[in-house]
């Protein structure tokens, strides 16, 4: 299991994202089960701002996601309710935005856009895709400086990790520039929360603020595999079976 969600991100201080109906049109007119099937081939599930499957004890699960709008299999509702919310907000007739992706990582950065597109053309959202080199794709996503596009951010297997280095005004990977006072109060409260039950509720809420917000459209959470031999030791695979960047191989031996 991969350690973070793919999600469609943008900066929210920059138009149209600042308007909250156009992100809400956009979560709405994602279909996770589609990108699930087409983009990883279905190996993986949908997942909120903590991945179901790598925290089941503090995600949102997978049952209660399907309940939400946007996450609901059935489309019709949700497209209906995407299209009134961009007349809402002054575009009737539909609205075009500039998206990228880059080659580097497709799994990630490519493929979930591209059975996006025609998705967010039904509800009257065109995007017009650039392909870019992975090293101009980084510049500007350091800067802030895109429009949307597809994106995995590393995280560690704990809520506090998870939550604050993608959506805390702070957070080092917020390259949403997600900044939200109530939101960072919940991620810093759930952090000194010493009874497990409390702080659960307490991620539970800053869960469903990002996706009631729609500050990232949260899609999936994708599978990793990992062949172990047993006579090679210590070479531990980690929770997300990521072993060139968590193993160190001067410590691997062959008991063989």
């Amino acid at each position: 299991m991969n350690w973070y969600p793919n999600a469609f991100i943008f900066p929210v201080d920059k138009a149209p994202f600042t308007d909250e109906r156009i992100r809400k049109a956009i979560h709405l007119a994602v279909n996770r089960q589609e990108i699930v099937a087409l983009a990883a081939q279905g190996a993986a599930t949908i997942s909120g701002p903590i991945p179901p499957r790598l925290l089941p004890n503090w995600a949102l699960s997978e049952e209660e996601l399907l309940k939400l709008p946007g996450f609901r299999s059935d489309k019709t509702q949700d497209i209906a309710e995407a299209k009134k919310l961009l007349a809402e907000a002054g575009y009737p007739n539909g609205i075009t935005i500039n998206a990228d992706a880059t080659s580097q990582s497709p799994a990630n950065n490519l493929w979930p856009l591209e059975v996006v597109v025609p998705q967010l053309a039904k509800a009257g959202i065109t995007l017009k895709v650039k392909m870019l080199e992975w090293g101009a794709f980084k510049d500007t996503e350091e800067s802030r400086s895109y429009d949307f596009r597809s994106r995995g951010t590393l995280a560690f297997a704990e809520p506090h990790d998870q939550l604050h280095v993608r959506y805390h005004t702070a957070g080092q990977r917020n390259y949403s520039k997600i900044s939200d006072p109530v939101l960072d109060q919940l991620i810093e409260k759930q952090q000194f929360t010493a009874d497990p039950s409390a702080r659960r509720e307490i991620v539970r809420q800053a869960q469903m603020r990002v996706l009631d917000k729609a500050w990232q459209i949260i899609t999936m959470n994708q599978y990793i595999w990992a062949v172990e031999q047993p006579w090679v030791m210590d070479f531990p695979i980690s929770a997300n079976a990521d072993l060139y960047r968590f193993t160190w191989p001067e410590t691997v031996w062959i008991n063989k």
